[in-house]
This record gives C-alpha cells, structure tokens and sequence, in this order.
C-alpha cells in the first residue's frame, strides 16, 4: 500500500467551514465526526483496494470543498445545511471504494446481494484477471455503495440539530450516490425544496456542485510525481496519472471581469499527442458536466444560480510534436446502409438473419445468469425477441424483452 500524503489543507481553514464557525454554526461539530470518520478510510483501505489508482484520498475531498466554495454564487446565500451537505458529500462520494474484507468475499462467491452483477462475470471482462476485475466491479457502483455506507453506518451522526429525531442522512446517501448517475437520475430522485426541522435545502443543487468540484481536481495535487514513481501503475492507471500530470494550475475557477461571470480554464504541458487526446476528451466531460448543471439550475432561485462561462478555457502547450484537433462524424444512414446491406453479407436477409442470431446468443446468456443466480418463488426469465416490419418508416426492428 502506498504511503499516505499530505494534503496541505486543513479543514478548519476551509473557507466553508470557516463561514459556518462565524455564523456559530451548530453543524461544525457534526461535520468534524464525519471526517474523522473518513479520514482513515480514504486514507488507508482504498489504496488496499485500488493500489494504483489516482488518489481518493482525503485531499482529494478537501480540494473538492475548495472547489465547491468558488463554484457557489454566493456561499452566503446558502443554508446552513446545504452547506453542511456539500462539506459532508465531498468527504463522503468515495467511501464507497473502501469495500470490507467480508463484501470482497461475497463479492469473489457471488454472493454480494448488493449488486445483480456477478463477479464470474465481470472476470470473463478482464481474462481472468482478478484484480482487475475486483476494482471495475467495484468502481462501477461505488456511488451505490457510499450511500449504503451514509444509511448504515452515520445516521446517527447526521442527526439536524435541536431536532434529535430528524436525521438527513438519506438525502446525504442520494447526492453521494448521484455523482455515478447521470443528471436525469438528479431529477428523477433528489428535490429542489426539503425541509428538516429549521433548514431547508436543494439535494440537485448540492448534488451538481459535488459532480463539478469532483471532476476539477485534476492536477499533480492527485498525481504526486514521487507516489506516480512508487506505484508504477500501468495500462489505464497509468495513462489517468499522466493526464494529471499535464495540468498546470491549481485554481482553475477564474472571474471574467469584462464578461461579469466566471470561467472555468486549464494550463499545462503535454508530450505526446494520446495524452492530449485524453485530455482534450476530459475537457469535454468538464463543458458536458458544467452545461447540464446550469440547465438543472435554471429556474431555481437566483442563489443557486450558475453565472460561468459553459466553454472552458484550454491552454495546453505542446512539446516535441505538433497537435491538431480533427474530428470524424458518420453518417447513421450510411453506416447502417454499409453494415446491414448487400455489400457485407450479399443478401439483405442475411445481414437480418445475424441481427436475430445475436439477438438469440444474447437470450441465451441472460438465460443461463438467470438461472444461476434464481431463487425460489421469483418469476423466471422468459426469453422473447419481437421482429417488427415498419412500413411507414422502411424499418426492421430487432427487440430483445427485458422482463
């Protein structure tokens, strides 16, 4: 296991924190508990678990409340329990990696009930690489499972002051689990208006500041060049530290005085054009993921306002090679004429015959899960596959029934 860093910060010295200690907060203390609780758990089982991952630490969450202070309009605006909810969800969104040694085994047995994905399977994924396949299965429902942890494990220290049978840990479970969603399931199960005992807060609100401050900690901060050296990680991990290693500035949240809004912007140095790639493609997600907030924002009250720039500013320099940035569409028409026509198979109905045949091989394979993992008194699956003709459209439609 790697040794642990520091982070440099401290949090009593967040700006967030601080801003609650003045308005003599009764939600401090509460806050306190739960990096205490963190803490070790970041700091200590996630790299047993994921070795050669960029850092999940407890930085990583500090840096993040950082963040989330510059993304607000005005922190001061905000309710003393929203507040809390974006400190406690940045300590809090990746406790989920810090599996037990008991969820491993069931894990490993297939035998995690938490989960309808079996393990056997996901090693089928990874040629047989454990490993491996241990850190996607859990990496995939990680935000699940922070928020299990937040309801089994912390209800009774996230209890709403002065009001001793309220607790808002659920909420605090959902906007933990929402930052693997996407910004449909925000809608769908977190409100813009709750009430517990004297405070009420927005949980979409809070949930697209988490997303946001959780993707702009990207930089050698989670990348320390020594830890990189010690680990020596390879394949994908690898090419996820060089990334980081590109960007140069740790403030990436600026304010344009001539355009009266902020903006987002990078700096750096890259020295082959796949890692430019890769972050061209990560600056991408960061545009994606700041559009959508402000989309959910609007028509929220004016403090939950997003005033930014939606295209973030990109300075990457390149050394020893030279870059450009083409990109290549296709045509849905073609590409369909191209694979189901005459040219592959020779024959229209056979490249309608293999559509069938995958359609078949796929029952097949949710048949055979089905079975393996049935229990007594529930419906079995019925494999069924629908072949629609629709004339109007000039359309054959292969559907396979999810029930």
């Amino acid at each position: 296991m790697p040794p642990a860093i520091d982070s440099g910060l401290k949090l009593d010295d967040l700006a967030l924190v601080k801003h609650l200690k003045n308005l003599e907060s009764p939600f401090p203390p509460i806050i306190q508990n739960i990096y205490e609780e963190a803490h070790p758990i970041l700091n200590n089982r996630i790299p047993t678990i994921f070795p050669k991952y960029t850092l999940h630490d407890i930085g990583h969450s500090l840096r993040i409340i950082n963040y989330m202070n510059k993304l607000v309009n005005d922190p001061a605006m905000l309710t003393e329990l929203e507040i809390t909810l974006l400190i406690c969800s940045a300590l809090l969104h990746d406790i989920g990696m810090a599996v037990s040694e008991e969820d491993v085994n069931a894990i490993k047995d297939d035998k995690f009930s938490f989960c309808d994905v079996r393990f056997s399977s996901m090693k089928k994924l990874f040629n047989g690489d454990e490993v491996l396949s241990m850190q996607e299965y859990i990496r995939r429902i990680h935000g699940a499972l922070s928020g299990r942890y937040i309801r089994e494990k912390l209800k009774e220290k996230l209890v709403i002051p002065r009001s001793t049978n309220l607790d808002f840990a659920n909420e605090l479970a959902l906007i933990c689990e929402s930052h693997t969603q996407d910004h449909d399931w925000i809608k769908t199960n977190l409100s813009v208006y709750e009430v517990r005992g004297d405070y009420h807060f927005n949980s979409q609100f809070v949930a697209s500041i988490l997303r946001l401050g959780d993707i702009l900690d990207i930089d050698g901060n989670r990348t320390p060049y020594k830890l990189y050296q010690l680990i020596a990680p390879n394949g994908i991990s690898d090419e996820e530290w060089k990334q980081h290693f590109v960007i140069s500035n740790n403030d990436k949240i600026i304010f344009d005085e001539r355009k009266r809004q902020k903006k987002i912007i990078f700096h750096g140095k890259v020295k082959n054009a796949k890692t430019h790639r890769k972050i061209l493609s990560y600056m991408e997600w960061v545009k994606n993921e700041l559009t959508n907030a402000i989309d959910l924002a609007t028509g929220m009250q004016p403090m939950y306002n997003l005033i930014f720039d939606t295209n973030p500013e990109i300075n990457i320099q390149t050394e020893g090679y030279t870059f450009s940035d083409h990109k290549m569409t296709l045509q849905f028409e073609a590409i369909s004429s191209l694979l189901m026509g005459e040219k592959i198979y020779g024959n229209r109905s056979l490249g309608l015959r293999e559509l069938i045949q995958n359609s078949i091989d796929a029952c097949r394979i949710r048949e055979e899960n089905e079975q393996a993992s049935y229990k007594y008194g529930e419906d079995r699956y019925i494999p069924k596959i629908k072949v629609i003709l629709d004339k109007n459209k000039n359309q054959a439609i292969i559907e396979i029934a999810t029930i």
